[in-house]
């Protein structure tokens, strides 16, 4: 069957815009990205590089104890970061220990939500992940609360703190409630250096 003129031109146009749409997406959904995470790749290695030939030049200069001290210096501050950072088998635990803070200090947890797809997984080792609350009491004893989330031993950051009244009282003695997010991180399991040991 023969198609008429109009038709065939009606064909191009559409496997045209086909071939444009297809172009646009592989450019948006596999080009883009690949290049920025080559580019990414490039400047992790651009500085690796860098600092190796700082290294080498130290090295040349009989400069190794400043090397062995700046080794020193960045274990121990990992060292540090992998005490204070949760992993992901801990986040209940500390979850449980919010919970218990809360029943110290007399305020009451009506909801908690771990964000969905909380975490920004920035490749390294360790992930931000957020948990909402809300959470009822006096002033005094939510301030107390949050005191204590921040005190935790394992960084736990309330932010975004919202106060309001619970309930539809007007007195000044109504409790108050707060709605607030906590900020942590945990050890990645994707990244970092395979190293999860505490």
């Amino acid at each position: 069957m023969a198609l008429s003129e109009r038709e065939r031109k009606q064909l191009i146009g559409f496997i045209g815009a086909l071939a444009v749409i297809g172009a646009v997406a592989f450019w948006m959904y596999w080009k883009q990205p690949a290049d920025l995470q080559i580019t990414e790749l490039e400047e992790n290695l651009e500085n690796l590089e860098n600092e190796v030939e700082r290294a080498k030049r130290m090295l040349a200069r009989g400069d190794v104890d400043i090397l062995r001290a700046e080794v020193a210096s960045y274990e121990a501050g990992l060292g540090l970061m992998r005490t204070l950072v949760p992993s992901e088998s801990e986040v209940t635990d500390l979850l449980d220990e919010i919970s218990v803070r809360a029943a110290i200090q007399g305020v009451e947890i009506r909801n908690f939500d771990p964000e969905p797809g909380g975490g920004t997984g920035a490749g390294g080792e360790f992930e931000e992940r957020w948990i909402a609350f809300t959470v009822v009491g006096e002033f005094d004893e939510l301030g107390a609360f949050l005191t204590d989330v921040a005190s935790l031993p394992r960084i736990m950051v309330p932010e975004q703190v919202t106060l309001t009244r619970a309930g539809q009282t007007d007195s000044t003695a109504a409790p108050l409630q707060a709605e607030f997010r906590v900020r942590t991180f945990v050890k990645s399991t994707a990244g970092g250096t395979g190293d999860q040991t505490q």
